[in-house]
């Protein structure tokens, strides 16, 4: 048994429920509006047109959508980008949110695609950041009729199991004919691994990987945050099921067909709740022998199946959850900087000599800064309006509030 355990009655071991964070960890979704063409006749069309044709000629240079959420103090902006790899036209974005367009309605397909960022669903719980979206939408002009799900994932963090092929062979139950599509990072004299997959992606897959190896090979810093927060340790896992709008179809509530292809459906508390049942102890399971089939769940995953019960009853994937912080993400991201920055103040101090009693990095600064004004008084004003875009671009009210509304004047202007 692992050592993260919580002893109980000095012998056997309990999982320490406060030690698993649920939540949505993805999530595509299509919308389809009454008045799409009119919209983009009238003027978003010409608008993504001229925005993806500079961003694809100068990829340093995307004109912006601004936009007034009332929520928020001051506009966001979503920049214009090319192409890409995508079947859609045209694309916007921001740190938090992205938006793709068909350059027409089809009767085929909903001209809208979604994908609100990992982060914002860490930050605000599904429910908060999907509202946004279709505020965001609402106020491009669209008049939104009807909005289906493409993917969700939903998922499990803790450090109260530390996963073994052992633990695979003799425990974990899939259904029928699933296969096993990935094992990696495999140590044969531990019997450890990475990460292991079950399932096709192009219908329903769960992921059981070593979330802190992730973390670190990825810098995802960010949730280094949220597990200080909630006592877990530097070797937490991840259970995740990624779900494609397939798999949802097919899923029957109470006899009700397409249920799950409606998204007010997928995300309510019922829907969520059901989902999680679904997936923790129909499809997948943990069992103390997985070849009895009266056995009975193993300690953790009874937790893990119990994620369809949160505070007042409430499935943990309906609440907000309000694991992170944008302030506190950059905050956090600031001392990995230091030394490449002051590395690069050195040459600023080398060739002038340092008056007595003056610190070497305080004077490089000094002489930084006074060249610029001297030198390039316009670069103050664009790291200025620079500052005030990258603020924009986040959907974050601590950090919407921080813009400036008239950039402030240089000691020369």
């Amino acid at each position: 048994m692992p050592h993260s355990y919580t002893k109980k009655n000095g012998s056997s071991f309990k999982p320490d429920p406060s030690r698993f964070l649920f939540n949505v960890d993805t999530l595509y979704y299509s919308c389809l509006p009454k008045n799409y063409d009119q919209v983009m006749n009238d003027w978003l069309l010409q608008e993504l047109s001229e925005g993806r044709e500079l961003a694809e000629k100068f990829t340093e240079s995307k004109r912006t959508i601004s936009l007034k959420l009332p929520k928020y103090e001051n506009e966001l902006l979503f920049e214009i980008e090319g192409k890409g790899k995508t079947a859609y036209s045209y694309q916007i974005r921001n740190q938090d949110f992205a938006f793709y367009f068909a350059r027409r309605s089809d009767n085929d397909n909903y001209p809208i695609f979604v994908h609100i960022n990992q982060f914002k669903l860490w930050q605000l719980g599904v429910i908060e950041a999907y509202m946004e979206s279709l505020e965001i939408i609402a106020l491009l002009g669209f008049v939104i009729e009807t909005c289906k799900p493409s993917r969700i994932d939903l998922c499990c963090h803790t450090d109260q199991f530390q996963f073994t092929i052992t633990d695979l062979q003799k425990h974990f139950k899939t259904p029928p004919n699933t296969k096993k599509n990935g094992l990696w990072g495999v140590d044969f004299d531990s019997l450890s691994f990475e990460t292991v997959a079950f399932g096709n992606r192009s219908n329903y897959q769960i992921r059981i990987y070593n979330k802190s190896s992730e973390l670190m090979v990825k810098q995802k810093y960010h949730f280094l945050q949220v597990y200080e927060e909630y006592g877990l340790t530097n070797n937490v896992w991840n259970i995740e099921f990624e779900l494609s709008r397939k798999f949802l179809k097919n899923i029957e509530v109470n006899g009700e067909k397409n249920f799950f292809d409606d998204m007010d459906n997928l995300l309510s508390e019922k829907g969520l709740s059901i989902l999680w049942t679904e997936l923790t102890t129909n499809k997948f399971k943990m069992l103390k022998s997985k070849e009895k089939a009266d056995s009975p769940l193993l300690p953790l995953w009874k937790v893990l199946a119990s994620g369809n019960k949160g505070k007042n009853g409430k499935s943990v994937f309906f609440q907000t959850n309000e694991y992170m912080s944008r302030v506190k993400e950059i905050d956090d991201s600031l001392p990995r900087e230091l030394k490449q920055i002051t590395g690069r103040y050195k040459k600023f101090a080398k060739n002038e000599p340092i008056p007595e009693g003056v610190e070497p990095l305080n004077f490089a600064m000094t002489r930084y800064y006074k060249m610029i004004l001297e030198e390039h008084p316009e670069l103050i004003k664009k790291f200025a309006e620079e500052v005030k875009k990258e603020q924009s671009l986040y959907v974050d009210q601590d950090i919407n509030k921080l813009i400036k509304k008239e950039p402030q004047t240089t000691p020369n202007s």
